[in-house]
């Protein structure tokens, strides 16, 4: 799949490449990276470990009944962070840690809601607990080494995305993929980004912020021909945001298609005009 580029003069290319890494920090603020857009997926995976988890086993009756607690606790406290209501699904959270202080989705999901409310600082010990009680736990792993990427560690993450990874029972393996090779972008390590990427594609060749990720990506390295193959694959698969129209109009300007770029760029601004003072260094106008 790896095309030639055209031939650029190197200050085209360095000019290009640059905006495309702009255009990458531009997307992770869009769309709330890295990952507390997707918390409540995070959440739900979650609440399904802790259902499977209260449903195995032929414990006592008495086991059985605080698991149950611990999951109905679980689930309220899901429904309350929802709804914004942090306060509540604290006290939920508290009451399931009290019944089982063990529970790894319980620690997790209070590092997800000391985020939550601006307070990242506080959420590093629950997650350090989580993947210590279940240390080969994928949506553990995942949700710890998202905490790692945002707390500016990104190089450290990966190591726990690749455990997460060796889960063959984790059911979200695209995500934890994507979330890696995010968190690679910025560490720089702009190689094992794409092989990152091209571990979600496989399991989710229709994975549309993936997609994205890879066009971003490509920009970045000044293939512009990969770039807009990529831009072309999301774009077949129906509405695109602000984000991808920008990544398409540098994609045209690194290809030489002014005209191409410029219809990117009108398209960006009828309908997305707020986008245009959003991205930083985007002074081109259409």
């Amino acid at each position: 799949m790896i095309s030639m580029p055209p031939v650029v003069s190197s200050r085209g290319r360095c000019s290009t490449a640059h905006a495309g890494r702009r255009i990458f920090a531009a997307s992770l603020k869009h769309r709330g990276f890295p990952m507390l857009r997707s918390l409540p997926r995070q959440l739900a995976v979650i609440a399904l470990a802790t259902v499977i988890g209260a449903c195995a086993g032929n414990g006592s009756r008495s086991k059985a009944d605080v698991e149950h607690a611990v999951q109905t606790n679980l689930g309220l406290a899901q429904s309350y962070m929802g709804k914004g209501d942090f306060e509540a699904a604290l006290d939920k959270l508290r009451k399931a840690e009290a019944l089982n202080p063990r529970s790894p989705q319980t620690q997790s999901m209070l590092g997800m809601l000391y985020e939550r409310i601006g307070r990242p600082e506080l959420s590093g010990p629950f997650y350090e607990k989580s993947v210590s009680l279940a240390p080969n736990d994928g949506a553990m792993l995942n949700n710890y080494a998202t905490w790692l990427c945002r707390s500016k560690r990104s190089a450290d993450s990966l190591t726990w995305f690749d455990r997460a990874l060796n889960d063959p029972f984790y059911k979200t393996r695209a995500m934890a993929y994507g979330n890696a090779g995010r968190c690679a972008v910025e560490a720089g390590l702009l190689e094992r980004a794409e092989g990152y990427f091209r571990g979600a594609l496989e399991i989710d060749p229709n994975f549309t912020d993936v997609l994205q990720d890879m066009a971003s990506l490509s920009l970045q390295r000044g293939d512009y021909l990969r770039a807009r193959a990529f831009v072309q694959r999301r774009e077949a698969l129906g509405p695109v945001g602000p984000v991808l129209l920008d990544i398409a109009a540098h994609v045209e300007d690194g290809r030489g298609d002014q005209e191409a770029a410029q219809r990117y760029r009108r398209q960006l601004l009828e309908q997305f005009p707020e986008y245009q003072s959003a991205l930083p260094g985007n002074n081109k106008k259409p």
